[in-house]
């Protein structure tokens, strides 16, 4: 199966995490869209787009935690059906 969050329903805070449903990340890439900010951020050896309100204030080769609140998972099969 093959989990699936929209980028804009993805918590981003800085510093490392603590707490369930959350990972730490490094962020990559920042850019500004006036009411929000998309980030490119690695977590893993994975590259994750999020979206956030412009009051996030991350920046490239920042450590953040993002955090995945359960009711926005969308869980996919993966495999014949």
């Amino acid at each position: 199966m093959v989990l699936g969050v929209r980028p804009e329903h993805v918590q981003v805070e800085l510093g490392d995490c603590a707490g369930p449903s959350t990972v730490s990340g490094e962020v990559l890439q920042r850019l500004f869209l006036g009411e929000s900010v998309q980030y490119e951020i690695q977590v893993n050896g994975l590259t994750l787009s999020v979206k956030t309100p412009a009051s996030v204030k991350a920046n490239a080769g920042d450590r953040v935690a993002l955090r995945f609140q359960p009711h926005n998972w969308h869980v996919f099969p993966v495999g014949p059906q």
